[in-house]
């Protein structure tokens, strides 16, 4: 007979006091929990999930290698298991992408630069300027990779999104500098004294907005219990690092890329050859 009891106080439940409580009979005889039960401790699982009003479960597993091998493996793993009547098995309900997604995943990325191309080259009316601020992006992507290592969290779907955001969030502190780097270049036409003047004077507002934008990822990446789940973990790490070494990097390297940028070498202008004038009574 299954049978279950709930008491106040069961989060201190004592396995032995509960074998050795007292439980009267019918007739009147007292004998123990021990003598007319067994008491097993098991884990269950956390949660019940429903999909179409079916109870589903998912099973995850760490794996490190080609991805080719891990997707055969998978493959293989839902042909050859046999299910009684009514379960099935289905692939692809982890945090994980599949190449579809990742193919999606990357056109976003790259409409969000092209977007972001078009509104600077708007702003600025001018190519070279945001080709500067944009090489921010890459930069910022770089340490991403290392955080995740770092602190050992999978590289899942939210993580993605993180890059996405990157790419119109870490490119406004190179275009805050490059702006004013292109302001006093047209004031004073040396790119070097530019470049360092406006990284002293944009340092600060970059780096506090950098920080405060920091501040507010900080809750979703510390475990705050329930409320905070790997999923958003995931999401907060790559936007975290992407926006301290955006901070980094706009600092250091943006500068250094606005100086060789204006120091390329520019085409002559094409000019039509002058058609000297013809004299009268003269024809061609």
């Amino acid at each position: 007979v299954q049978g279950r009891v709930r008491y106040r106080g069961g989060e201190a439940l004592d396995t032995a006091a509960l074998l050795a409580l007292a439980v009267r009979t019918p007739d009147g005889v007292s004998v123990s929990v021990a003598d007319v039960a067994h008491v097993e401790e098991r884990a269950i699982q956390g949660e019940i999930r429903r999909r179409d009003q079916r109870y589903a479960r998912t099973i995850a597993f760490e794996y490190r290698g080609p991805r080719r091998v891990g997707d055969r493996f998978v493959k293989a793993l839902v042909e050859g298991t046999e299910l009684p009547p009514g379960y099935t098995m289905e692939d692809g309900l982890g945090l994980f992408l599949t190449r579809k997604q990742e193919s999606e995943i990357g056109a976003a990325i790259l409409l969000a630069l092209v977007l972001v191309t078009m509104v600077s080259a708007a702003l600025f009316e001018s190519l070279l300027l945001p080709l500067v601020a944009l090489l921010s992006i890459p930069l910022s992507f770089s340490a991403i990779p290392f955080t995740f290592w770092a602190t050992g969290e999978s590289f899942d779907r939210t993580a993605y999104v993180g890059l996405i955001l990157l790419a119109g969030i870490a490119v406004n502190n190179a275009l805050l500098l490059v702006h004013r780097a292109g302001r006093l270049l047209r004031r004073t036409g040396d790119p070097v004294a530019a470049a360092r003047r406006a990284a002293v004077e944009r340092s600060r507002p970059i780096l506090l907005t950098t920080a405060t934008s920091i501040a507010g990822l900080v809750p979703l990446i510390v475990d705050a219990g329930a409320a905070t789940s790997a999923t958003w973990r995931s999401l907060a790490l790559s936007a975290t690092a992407g926006l301290a070494a955006s901070a980094l990097f706009t600092l250091l390297v943006v500068p250094c890329l606005f100086v060789l940028l204006s120091r390329r070498p520019r085409l002559p202008r094409f000019r039509p050859p002058r058609i000297p004038a013809l004299a009268k009574g003269e024809t061609v």
